[in-house]
């Protein structure tokens, strides 16, 4: 196995650790959560959420992905990176004040009033954990990123089960656990790599700091697009639906997030691989990690549509249930979603992020068209499904805007195949009720997936 893998494979080992506890012990409090908050709680909570997650890249011009790209570049003072990152996300949360006091005392959005407090220290606390995060990895610190992930899921675990099941604090535990437990596995972060010895107070490279924000701010559109595809369906849904579906709809999500556990393990290991890969010119490497991850997606969300019902009968309370209907066009949503991650550490790695945004930004107009129209004339299942044909645009469009300098259209014939296939047994799942009918097309539609696949799926075995 030559280095290129090696450094992969050891950072998704580490990652792995972080993510899959975060995830997976995240994913196990769904009951907890569809039990005991109504849907209008649930509904509420994610709006918040949602909206700080607007905010993030639009305040603080994005400057977390450059913390990672510049201090990934050893021609870079580590400490300048984290001095100027760390100023521009400072001004960006008294400009998040600013805007929740604005809001105050002019009523602009009722709903953000009702914990105007709470929400800046939430967005304070994403804000300092993505820092901390984004820093460490970019200074080859993995380790202790793994370890900050563990503290993380950790802490808000148990505060969500104390602070829910027996302090009833309904949705001020909820927050409460999700600001403690960031600031906890950040306050980590900033200790265990001694962060104090990159904070300047006074001289400041402002050559860097103009090639940093260059180099971010396109992606402020890219990362909006990304929150318009992912999240700003919310909005839609609350406003043609109402919140108690928007409550349903963000449970569905839940089930996804399974997938998004080996999504967000490979690409944060990716990208760290793409940046250090891309100067030698390894183009077959990317090739195969690429063909290898677009089967393992795949694999994966045909295996969770398959048992999409049993699923949402275990974790979800009887007010939630319905979400399993929703729940397979979201996850081939998160497919192409993945896909076009990887594509972005390609970008990232490239300092293509013009580019990049140009494609997200069309994605989103797409997305936001799709979802009016869908969501108006077929419910919350329009929305889902406006989401994964905006992916679907995005993830052409950057095919084959990166063919010129790495062509992955090779893999395009038996792909195609095989996301017909995932698209067969969303909708097989969403129409047919009978379950022995049901739960024989989608075993059908897994093994000719198998079939299609049968060349990567000899080469898995043989290594095992």
């Amino acid at each position: 196995m030559n280095t290129d893998y090696k450094y992969l494979f050891k950072n998704i080992g580490l990652l792995t650790v972080s993510n899959f506890t975060s995830k997976i012990l995240t994913f196990l409090l769904v009951p907890l959560y569809t039990n005991v908050l109504t849907t209008e709680e649930y509904g509420t909570y994610d709006f918040y959420v949602v909206t700080a997650l607007l905010l993030v890249p639009l305040l603080s011009v994005d400057i977390v992905d450059s913390i990672l790209r510049f201090s990934l570049d050893k021609s870079n003072s580590a400490k300048e990176v984290f001095s100027i990152g760390l100023r521009i996300e400072l001004l960006a949360i008294v400009f998040c004040a600013i805007l929740i006091i604005v809001n105050y005392n002019f009523g602009i959005i009722e709903i953000l009033n009702e914990y105007p407090v709470i929400f800046v220290f939430y967005y304070a606390s994403i804000i300092f954990s993505d820092m901390m995060m984004q820093f460490t990895r970019g200074i080859d610190k993995v380790k202790e990123t793994a370890v900050a992930g563990i503290i993380n899921s950790v802490t808000n675990i148990s505060l969500n089960i104390y602070l829910l099941l027996f302090m009833h604090l309904g949705l001020y535990g909820f927050f409460y656990a999700s600001i403690i437990s960031m600031v906890t596995s950040a306050m980590y972060l900033f200790v265990s790599i001694k962060a104090w010895k990159y904070i300047s107070l006074t001289y400041i490279n402002k050559q860097l700091r103009y090639d940093m924000v260059n180099y971010s701010a396109p992606l402020i559109f890219s990362n909006l697009s990304g929150w318009v595809n992912n999240l700003s369906s919310r909005y839609i849904i609350i406003w043609f639906c109402g919140t108690a579906v928007n409550g349903v709809f963000s449970a569905a999500t839940k089930i996804p997030a399974i997938l998004l556990v080996f999504q967000t393990i490979f690409s944060q290991a990716w990208t760290l691989s793409a940046v250090k890969t891309i100067d030698n010119q390894n183009k077959e490497f990317f090739k195969s990690v690429y063909g290898n991850y677009s089967f393992g997606l795949v694999l994966v969300c045909s295996l969770i549509i398959v048992f999409n019902k049993c699923i949402s009968s275990i974790i979800f309370g009887p007010d939630f249930y319905e979400a399993w209907q929703y729940a397979p066009f979201l996850l081939i949503s998160v497919v192409f979603s993945s896909l076009t991650g990887f594509f972005v550490g390609v970008y990232s790695a490239l300092k293509r992020s013009k580019e990049l945004a140009k494609t997200m930004t069309a994605g989103a107009v797409i997305n936001v068209i799709l979802c009016i129209l869908l969501t108006k004339g077929l419910g919350a299942v329009g929305a889902a499904i406006a989401s994964l044909l905006a992916y679907i645009s995005i993830w052409l469009f950057q095919l084959f805007k990166l063919s010129s300098s790495i062509d992955f259209r090779c893999f395009l014939p038996k792909d195609t195949l095989s996301y017909a296939i995932l698209l067969a047994q969303a909708v097989v799942m969403y129409f047919i009720s009978n379950d022995l009918i049901l739960y024989s097309l989608e075993l059908l539609c897994f093994i000719l997936l198998m079939l299609v696949n049968r060349e990567q799926v000899k080469k898995i075995l043989f290594k095992i």
